[in-house]
């Protein structure tokens, strides 16, 4: 799957010999230390009105070992040359811990994972409770860990609860997406949607659209939910 996400796109877009170096090292780094699989988040922030914060949220199988790989990977970097005037490392306080931010040099592992076209190829990373957090800007990491903090997730919902009530537990690719709030953001934020909905926005923004793909004896089962949003 990283070697898929990693390759799709290559053959037609032009990257730096940096930024393809650095994406290569960081197929290196997921592939040692990724356990299960990796979710990308898009939300609103409680106190903004601009674009939806975007994170990637990696399990990892053991967090002191990423931690140092991850160090030592950004210690071998030169980001100064790229990156000049930016501190490489912010900490952030929350009423419950204090976390550090790491400055990633530049890459394309948050935009080919979360399907923003219009991301830069800037991105900061956080370890928090075993998982290592991605977000394209700072604004995006902190708001979505005061939320874990304060435990405002999705997870147990009803309302979670009901929209995966008709999926499977097994696949590879799941994209749940709220297709009105989808047609209000920028093109940018919705290259993973299928263009035909946009083809209809008026019928389709009264629906949470629900896709899995399932690879299994060498074929592609795709499986696609139109769930009604009763008023």
């Amino acid at each position: 799957m990283l070697d898929y996400v990693f390759s799709h796109n290559y053959a037609t877009t032009t990257y730096s010999n940096y930024i393809r170096l650095r994406d290569d090292e960081l197929v290196c780094f997921l592939k040692d230390n990724v356990d299960g699989s990796i979710t990308s988040c898009f939300f609103h922030a409680s106190d903004t009105i601009a674009n939806p914060c975007a994170i990637l949220s990696i399990p990892l199988i053991d967090e002191p070992q990423a931690e140092r790989m991850l160090r030592n990977l950004l210690a071998s970097v030169s980001l100064k040359s790229t990156i000049p005037f930016m501190p490489q490392q912010i900490p952030f306080r929350t009423k419950k811990s204090i976390y550090t931010f790491f400055l990633m040099p530049q890459n394309t592992l948050f935009s080919r994972f979360t399907g923003i076209t219009s991301s830069s190829l800037l991105s900061y990373a956080c370890f928090y409770h075993n998982s290592l957090l991605v977000g394209a800007d700072l604004r995006s990491l902190s708001a979505y860990i005061r939320l874990l903090d304060e435990k405002q997730v999705l997870d147990k919902t009803p309302t979670y609860e009901g929209r995966i009530a008709n999926l499977s537990t097994s696949y590879n690719f799941m994209l749940m997406a709220d297709l009105e709030d989808v047609f209000a953001q920028p093109e940018g934020y919705a290259r993973l949607i299928p263009a035909f909905f946009f083809r209809y926005p008026d019928f389709f923004s009264h629906f949470i659209l629900s896709i899995q793909i399932t690879c299994t004896n060498g074929g592609v089962f795709p499986n696609v939910i139109l769930l009604y949003k009763s008023k």
